[in-house]
């Protein structure tokens, strides 16, 4: 029973609690009411009811666990006061440390993109170099062969 007693204590436990006597309360409605049965357009309307209110409440309950996870933190969860304020401290100083974390990562990616920059530039420089290279080597071997065929034609005719 004191069991019982401690998980309805929980923040879990009262909306558990309050879901929970909405869907009986709309269940017995639904199935014993002759006047609702009568009437199709308040049935479903009741019967919608009941598919939607569990899901909001749900989503609600979730948007608060990601957003404020501490609101949902009671006395029985902790020894003492003071270890669920070092709790909740550590919970902030994380989450500082993450949003500092985040912020190193963009900016080494930036750095990154920079360095990627350069590095495109440098290659394609030497893409160019490489390219000037060939050229001067075909230059070179066309004069080289050019003199070897003028002294080739200077000695023929001695």
């Amino acid at each position: 029973m004191s069991q019982i007693r401690s998980v309805l204590a929980t923040p879990l436990g009262v909306i558990l609690s309050f879901v929970g006597v909405c869907e009986a309360i709309g269940g017995a409605t639904l199935s014993t009411s002759s006047w609702v049965a009568q009437n199709g357009t308040v049935q479903i309307i009741l019967a919608a009811f009941m598919a939607v209110f569990p899901l909001t409440v749900a989503c609600g309950f979730f948007a608060v666990i990601w957003f404020r996870p501490t609101h949902l933190l009671t006395q029985p969860n902790f020894a003492s006061a003071a270890e669920g304020v070092m709790y909740i401290e550590a919970l902030k100083g994380s989450a500082k440390r993450a949003i500092e974390l985040e912020t190193e990562m963009v900016a080494t990616a930036e750095q990154m993109k920079a360095m990627s920059a350069h590095t495109k530039i440098a290659f394609d420089g030497m893409v160019d170099l490489q390219t000037q290279l060939n050229e001067q080597a075909k230059a070179l071997d066309f004069s080289q062969r050019s003199s070897g065929l003028a002294k080739a034609v200077a000695m023929s005719a001695l």
